[in-house]
């Protein structure tokens, strides 16, 4: 984090297994996959819906923009414009 210039407010650690529990506990916001260990999914600020490979990642961030409000901005960023609009 210091490297990049980052306070511990603006981190944020997906993991799965109980030695990501250190670093999930390093940052402001982390989350698990629903398949990911008990222990840490005790210790997470979310489980996702959806296990890991399947999509969990994306889950974790659309879930931190959204609570951010800043999901809709950042999704219209990336979407191609709709033919006659």
């Amino acid at each position: 984090m210091a490297e990049l210039s980052l306070s511990t407010d603006a981190a944020a650690y997906i993991g799965d297994d109980v030695p990501d529990l250190p670093l999930m506990h390093a940052g402001a916001f982390s989350a698990t996959p629903r398949n990911g260990h008990a222990s840490v999914q005790q210790h997470a600020s979310l489980t996702t819906v959806r296990g890991g490979a399947r999509v969990a990642v994306r889950e974790a961030c659309e879930f931190n923009l959204e609570t951010q409000g800043k999901l809709a901005a950042a999704q219209a960023a990336s979407l191609p414009p709709v033919d006659g609009q």
